[in-house]
């Protein structure tokens, strides 16, 4: 199962502390046959959390939610968002996005 929008909204804490994921509206579960299929999802997620491959349109795998995690981590010991970009940087990527 790929999540594909990884970010500090969608992680909760309980009342006993454990940890809970949420919000599957864009993840996407494989089974076994489907292993060499690709699969595209672009303009899916948050921009600053997406991997690479996520923002080109490319094959996505669990190591874009990898990415995400590594994202969550930085931003939680930096207090600083991973690649945030400014309106402009955005657009550009919104555009890469939906040429492909």
């Amino acid at each position: 199962m790929i999540h594909l929008d990884l970010k500090p909204k969608n992680i909760f804490v309980k009342a006993n502390g454990t940890l809970k994921l949420g919000d599957f509206g864009i993840s996407k579960v494989f089974l076994a046959s489907d292993r060499h299929k690709t699969m595209k999802h672009a303009g899916a997620g948050t921009l600053y959390y997406m991997s690479p491959e996520q923002v080109k349109g490319e094959f996505l795998s669990s190591k874009s939610d990898i990415w995400a995690l590594g994202c969550i981590i930085h931003q939680l010991c930096s207090f600083k968002i991973t690649f945030e970009s400014n309106k402009y940087d955005v657009a550009i990527r919104n555009m890469i996005i939906k040429q492909q």
